[in-house]
C-alpha cells in the first residue's frame, strides 16, 4: 500500500460517552495524573503496557515532581480505572492502560492485553462509571461532566458485540472493525503535556473542540458562551484559552462574525479520517506542518523542549536525571 494512503504512529482515543469526557474530568480533577497518563501512552506497547518496570521515584524524576505527588496521582488513575498495574516487586510496577479509553492495535488484539484475574472487568467498564459491590463509588463522571460534550453515549459493547467484520486485503484475515475513536498522534503527546502545564482549562477546551470536529477536523459554528457552558468555564477563560490554542498552532479559526467562529484542529495532533484527507488539510493549512510549540515564533519554548526530551527518555537510563 502506498505510504501516502496510510495513517501512522497514532493512538486510538475513543470518543464514546466515556472517552473524551472521562479524560476531560481527569484533567480537571488531577492534571498531574493526566500528564502521567500521557507519558504512559507515549511508552506503551501494542498490549497497552509500559513494559519497563518503573518506580514512583522514576516517574517523579521524569516529570520533575515529588514522589508523594506521583503516589497520589497513580492511586487516582488506578482507582478510576484509567490504568491498572502488575507488581514486579514491592516498589516497582508494570502499568497497563485501559484499552476502553486508549488503544493502538487491531481490535482482535484486545484479548491479548494482560489483565489480572480480579480485574478482568476493566475491559468492559469505563472510567468514572465504576461501583463496588454494596459500596457505590461516587460517580465523578456524571457529577463533573454530566452536561459536558453533546456526544452519543454509545458504550463499548455496541461494537464489541457487533457483527461487522471486514477482511484486510493484503492478508485476507478477518477482523472486527474498530470504530468511534479519534486518532491521537504520539509525537504530539509532549505538546499536550506542555499545554496542560500552561493551562489545564485550555486543554479541556481543546478536547471539547476535538469532540465536536467532523471528518475534516472542523467544528460547526460555535460561540464563546456555548464553549463556556460545555466546559464549565467563564467567557474570559474561553477567550484566553482560544488565544493560546491559536498562538501555539493547535487550532485554526474561521471567523463568521465577531461572535461566531468555527475551528479546525491541527491534524498533526488529532485526526479521525483517512490519510488522503489529512494530506489535503496539511496542504490547505500550511501552518499545521509544524507541531504545536514548534512554530517559528515559539522555537525557544523551554518547557516544550524539556517535555519532548523527557518523553523520548530511555526508561532504563534514569540515572542521568
Amino acid at each position: 500500500m502506498d505510504g501516502k494512503l496510510k495513517n501512522k504512529n497514532f493512538i486510538q482515543l475513543y470518543t464514546d460517552g466515556y472517552g473524551l469526557p472521562a479524560l476531560c474530568t481527569l484533567l480537571k480533577e488531577k492534571s498531574l495524573a493526566f500528564n502521567i497518563l500521557m507519558y504512559f501512552l507515549y511508552h506503551m506497547d501494542l498490549k497497552n503496557t509500559v513494559t519497563h518496570p518503573l518506580t514512583q521515584e522514576d516517574i517523579g524524576k521524569i516529570l520533575h515532581v515529588k514522589k508523594q505527588s506521583v503516589s497520589v496521582a497513580l492511586k487516582y488513575l488506578c482507582d478510576w480505572h484509567f490504568i491498572w498495574l502488575f507488581s514486579y516487586n514491592r516498589k516497582t510496577n508494570y502499568y497497563v492502560i485501559n484499552p476502553n479509553l486508549f488503544f493502538k492495535s487491531y481490535m482482535f488484539n484486545k484479548k491479548s492485553i494482560p489483565v489480572l484475574v480480579d480485574q478482568s472487568y476493566l475491559l468492559s467498564l469505563s472510567p468514572y462509571q465504576m461501583a463496588k459491590p454494596d459500596n457505590p463509588v461516587r460517580n465523578l463522571y456524571f457529577e463533573k461532566t454530566k452536561e459536558l460534550f453533546s456526544m452519543n453515549k454509545i458504550q463499548l459493547d455496541t461494537y464489541k458485540h457487533s457483527k461487522t467484520i471486514y477482511y484486510k486485503p493484503h492478508t485476507g484475515r478477518a477482523t472486527y472493525q474498530n470504530s468511534n475513536f479519534t486518532q491521537l498522534y504520539k509525537q504530539a503527546l509532549p505538546a499536550l503535556v506542555t499545554l496542560t502545564q500552561e493551562s489545564s482549562v485550555t486543554t479541556k477546551i481543546l478536547l471539547y473542540l476535538v469532540a465536536k470536529m467532523d471528518n475534516y477536523n472542523s467544528t460547526d459554528v460555535l460561540t464563546l458562551s456555548e464553549i463556556g457552558l460545555a466546559c464549565s468555564s467563564n467567557l474570559n477563560q474561553v477567550s484566553t484559552s482560544l488565544k493560546i490554542l491559536l498562538k501555539h498552532n493547535f487550532i485554526y479559526r474561521y471567523a463568521y462574525s465577531s461572535k461566531l467562529n468555527c475551528y479546525v484542529i491541527n491534524p498533526q495532533v488529532f485526526f479521525k479520517s483517512a490519510a488522503p484527507t489529512k494530506e489535503k488539510l496539511l496542504t490547505d493549512y500550511q501552518k499545521f506542518h509544524s507541531l504545536p510549540y514548534e512554530a517559528p515564533s515559539s522555537q525557544e519554548d523551554n518547557l516544550y523542549l524539556q517535555n519532548k526530551k523527557l518523553f523520548k527518555l530511555n526508561l532504563l537510563d534514569l540515572h542521568h536525571l
